[in-house]
């Protein structure tokens, strides 16, 4: 059973959603509630981003008083007076583009640098997407709710807060605890301070799912070893980064990483012979890796070839445009794993505009026609 959401915008949003008849409305609310209909409209039509863009208009206009947080508040019971209607004309699935079209807002606004309504939107997203798990009693319902959750944790996470961010994560993983990205993320949260034993069991949950997943082997395997956790039965680390190692279908950076992590291990255990051969076989497989040249220029200096690891150095040149380097990679959290779920978000949109356009008493569009409007 899922845990209770006790914000005070989830029990505003029960309450209106929830509601028999409709509050009497004061002529600012009715007409922010026409053009919040007009805005759904131009959605149902296809036009996301001229949809996009009136929705802006309005809520700028909405709270462009003093008093936000009150300004906010009507905005959003209007909106939901508007969203009710439409549940009750059509159906509980109307809401899956209503959640989509708003992820789409919040991104938006956070990328113009307006707070207020990026805030309004993201609890706006979570409020829905979490009433439309509760309400619609569908497998299928809460992994889309898990996604909208991990996607609005990525775009959280951008901006640095790890808390808010986890708590969107583990949200997502208590709607739908087979979700990957939420699992990845929650653990390299954990692992980045230094929460060792927690980080290995949402690495492992997520094994459990996926035996070959090759960053979360690399850190399950890191955090047992930074933590002094011991290996379990039929686990081993060291086993582990070898396997990561050699693991062609994995992620470059992964690799990479694997091997010189094999090769410090053995570098610190004065294991030389061993930490070369591993150093050398990384190297076959990413030639240009620096850390990997200058592990091997510190072997070679210490056997006594300082020649050769001087020209190792001299080798080494900057990698020009392959992004971060596998270390720097490592020490953040990945928000790549989270473009395939947003994409599959929008397909979920256009193939419910049709719903969406009924309710509204709009020509309906075809999906083929909303997928090719969407530009998804």
């Amino acid at each position: 059973m899922r845990a209770g959401h006790p914000s005070h915008l989830a029990r505003l949003a029960a309450i209106v959603l929830l509601a028999a008849s409709p509050a009497v409305a004061s002529k600012p609310t009715e007409a922010i509630a026409n053009d919040y209909r007009k805005v759904l409209g131009r959605l149902a039509s296809g036009e996301v981003d001229r949809a996009l863009a009136d929705l802006s208009s309005l809520e700028k206009r909405a709270v462009g008083g003093s008093q936000k947080r009150k300004l906010v508040e009507t905005l959003w019971t209007t909106k939901l007076g508007v969203i009710r209607d439409l549940i009750q004309a059509e159906s509980l699935d109307v809401l899956v583009p209503i959640i989509v079209f708003h992820h789409e807002a919040a991104a938006a606004y956070r990328d113009e640098r307006e707070p207020v309504l990026a805030l309004h939107s993201r609890h706006m997203v979570d409020e829905l997407a979490d009433y439309y798990a509760r309400r619609a009693d569908d497998p299928k319902a809460e992994v889309f709710a898990g996604w909208v959750l991990s996607s609005l944790g990525g775009y959280v996470l951008e901006s640095r807060s790890f808390s808010t961010s986890r708590s969107l994560f583990l949200r997502a993983l208590d709607m739908d605890p087979a979700n990957e990205v939420a699992l990845l993320s929650v653990g390299i949260s954990l692992e980045m301070h230094a929460r060792y034993w927690e980080a290995v069991d949402y690495f492992e949950r997520l094994l459990k799912l996926h035996p070959n997943h090759a960053e979360a082997l690399l850190r399950s395997s890191l955090c047992r070893l930074k933590g002094d956790i011991p290996d379990e039965v039929g686990i081993r680390s060291r086993g582990r980064l070898q396997r990561v190692a050699r693991h062609e279908d994995a992620p470059g950076w992964v690799r990479s990483l694997a091997f010189q992590e094999l090769a410090a291990l053995h570098m610190r255990e004065e294991r030389r012979d061993e930490a070369e051969a591993w150093v050398r076989e990384g190297l076959e497989f990413a030639s240009t890796d620096q850390t990997l040249r200058i592990q091997l220029a510190s072997l070679l200096e210490r056997r006594g070839s300082r020649r050769e690891a001087q020209r190792v150095l001299e080798a080494i040149r900057p990698a020009p445009d392959e992004g971060d380097s596998p270390r720097r990679r490592y020490d953040r959290v990945s928000t790549e794993g989270l473009q395939e779920g947003r994409e599959t978000m929008r397909r979920m949109m256009a193939a419910h505009l049709e719903l969406l356009s009924a309710g509204l008493g709009e020509p309906a569009v075809t999906v083929g026609d909303a997928l090719v409007r969407v530009g998804r």
